[in-house]
């Protein structure tokens, strides 16, 4: 159970107990079984924040002394300093384990200059004897070496880097197969995600490594996928997007804010961004339609498949404002039907752009449905969008332009006025 359902349990106690449907002794017992329910201090924040730079300040000028000193060192020298970095490091982790586990900021400064620690290891003992000036082979041997990191000391920046270095492994050097490897990099820290997600959904840590890994997951797929993505590239990542905004609708629906549900936002934000992309004509011109390969097809069926079924069960659900979201990727599925049809890309082009008007009204709609002022702003943005984006493809003059430019700021305004006033007449009553 989060924090805010422990909560809600919380305020619920005392009216129980008066009811007489619960003892005294009963709500103690539930209060001691759940525990506190207070969010992390701004101070421990700070305290926290304070010890990843601190460790990362030493690292670095560890770094920037031995680079200074370098070339007057003879090798022996070199391997007794590289090993003594790591041995004193070693002490420090093992020291933080042994008394300080329960100290999150010990426990993540530790972790960080481990691993800023064994990277520049890495790195003298490989200059001083020549081992390898392979860039991806260094990276992946740092990766597994600081993997074990994050769960042996329950560290979420451990999980953060390793998931950074991922991505940097992936994108270093030109495409091959071998690289199809990051997706196993990424599904080795998944465990370490659950974990924290089964303590805390919406936790500090669980929203910054659920950001880095959604990030990560786009980043990856562009740098090992992409090759693949000739033909269908437009609608995979279309689907993959709302796969992204599904799972978050799911799993993050209660986050008290935005930040604290990345899936959600990323997903959302991506699919209205994506689909608005794909109003240009230009996208659906360059479009060829050539052999599909094998991969591109079980990725093509695959996501789709897990669309449907997310549709499904949001329409069982009655979620229609998330359903308009759900079908983005159904709507460029018929726009490469109709580009099959029409090579010019004009009938794909209307069909993508009456989809994203749709979007923007449909948001509008439940924005002033809610008296919400984020909807609203948002679904006036994206019609306002669409408008100006067909408005420069034609041909019209400045003062056109600005004319146009100054309706749409007034009535911009003039919508946010009579929101807000109703909204305070509401709230007088």
């Amino acid at each position: 159970m989060n924090k805010k359902a422990i909560a809600w349990l919380y305020a619920e106690l005392p009216k129980l107990v008066d009811k007489g449907i619960l003892s005294a002794d009963a709500a103690d017992r539930i209060k001691q079984y759940y525990g506190p329910t207070e969010k992390t201090p701004a101070a421990k924040t700070f305290l926290l924040l304070f010890s990843l730079v601190g460790a990362v300040l030493m690292g670095l000028g560890i770094i920037l002394i031995l680079a200074h000193n370098w070339e007057n060192l003879n090798r022996p020298v070199r391997l007794i300093i590289a090993v003594g970095l790591l041995a004193a490091t070693q002490l420090v982790t093992g020291l933080v384990i042994r008394f300080k586990f329960d100290n999150t900021p010990c426990r993540e400064g530790a972790a960080t200059l481990q691993i800023l620690t064994l990277g520049a290891a890495m790195a003298l003992v490989g200059q001083t004897y020549h081992l390898t000036e392979d860039t991806s082979a260094f990276l992946l041997t740092w990766l597994f070496l600081v993997l074990p990191l994050a769960y042996l000391l329950n560290s979420t920046s451990s999980a953060v880097l390793y998931t950074v270095g991922v991505n940097l492994w992936a994108m270093e050097g030109t495409f091959s197969p071998g690289k199809q490897i990051a997706w196993l990099l990424l599904i080795l820290i998944l465990p370490y995600f659950f974990r924290l997600f089964k303590q805390d959904p919406y936790a500090n840590s669980t929203a910054v490594l659920g950001w880095t890994l959604n990030i990560s997951l786009y980043i990856c797929f562009a740098a090992t996928l992409n090759h693949y993505a000739e033909t269908f590239g437009l609608l995979i990542y279309g689907a993959l997007l709302a796969v992204n905004y599904m799972l978050g609708v799911k799993y993050f629906s209660d986050a008290p804010a935005a930040w604290r549900a990345p899936f959600k936002v990323i997903g959302l934000g991506g699919s209205v961004g994506w689909a608005f992309l794909l109003t240009f004509n230009g996208f659906w011109q360059q479009l060829q339609f050539t052999t599909i390969d094998i991969v591109e097809a079980t990725l093509v069926i695959s996501l789709l498949i897990a669309v449907a079924r997310n549709i499904i069960q949001l329409a069982r659900q009655q979620r229609r404002y998330e359903l308009a979201f759900a079908f983005m990727p159904i709507a460029v599925n018929f726009a490469y039907l109709l580009q099959l049809w029409d090579p010019s890309g004009t009938t794909a082009t209307l069909l993508m752009n009456a989809y994203v008007l749709f979007i923007g009204i449909h948001i509008l709609r439940a924005g002033a449905r809610n008296f919400s002022m984020g909807r609203i702003n948002l679904g006036m943005l994206i019609i306002i969008g669409l408008i100006l984006a067909r408005f420069f493809d034609a041909n019209f003059s400045f003062i056109i332009r600005g004319l146009v430019f100054v309706t749409l700021g007034l009535l911009f305004l003039f919508t946010n006025l009579v929101l807000a006033r109703r909204q305070g007449r509401q709230a007088g009553e």
